[in-house]
């Protein structure tokens, strides 16, 4: 008979992990966790920065202080972030033998795909991922303040946005920052 069964194709073979995949996983762990511990700064501090209405001076330098602090552990975290990524990159030029060239592989989407397929890159590109949004929710959250934006729409929109989606939650934070000022100023 002509009748063949059905063969089902083989899935591609998995590449090796790398020889460090327990210390690249821990590192992914802390560097998670600290972007948790990091975002909870930031919305403290929003929160803290936004509604503070001091009865007296040592009240207002108790807030001066907490949102100080808070804003330094944020600034901590991403330069804790810039530094691993920098790391990270510098590891992978040395350890690939591309050297310098492997930088010709952002030229092409089929170029950032394989730079990815690397674990040491993968984890380079995620530190940078929270570094950045780390920084631009930051700063949007402060000039939200600065422009009279309800504390509200900061912690409850923008923020979540720039954590999940950094450019949509700057975009967002570029609106009301907008709509805001153009408030005080009529």
């Amino acid at each position: 008979s002509n009748w063949t069964p059905l063969t089902m194709p083989r899935p591609a073979a998995s590449p090796a992990p790398h020889p460090n995949a327990i210390s690249l996983e821990l590192a992914f762990t802390a560097a998670n966790t600290l972007a948790l511990v990091a975002w909870s700064l930031l919305v403290a501090r929003t929160h803290v920065a936004n509604n503070a209405r001091p009865n007296n001076r040592d009240e207002l330098l108790k807030i001066a202080k907490v949102t100080r602090l808070a804003e330094q552990g944020v600034r901590f975290t991403a330069i804790v972030f810039a530094v691993a990524y920098f790391g990270a990159l510098a590891a992978y030029v040395v350890t690939s033998g591309v050297g310098v060239g492997v930088f010709g592989s952002f030229s092409s989407l089929q170029g950032i795909k394989s730079l990815f397929a690397n674990d040491v890159v993968l984890l380079g590109g995620w530190l940078h991922y929270l570094a950045f949004d780390l920084v631009v929710a930051s700063h949007g959250a402060l000039n939200e303040g600065q422009y009279g934006v309800p504390r509200a729409l900061t912690i409850g929109l923008s923020l979540p946005l720039s954590f999940i989606a950094g450019p949509v939650g700057y975009l967002c934070s570029r609106c009301l920052v907008r709509v805001y000022s153009r408030r005080t100023t009529q």
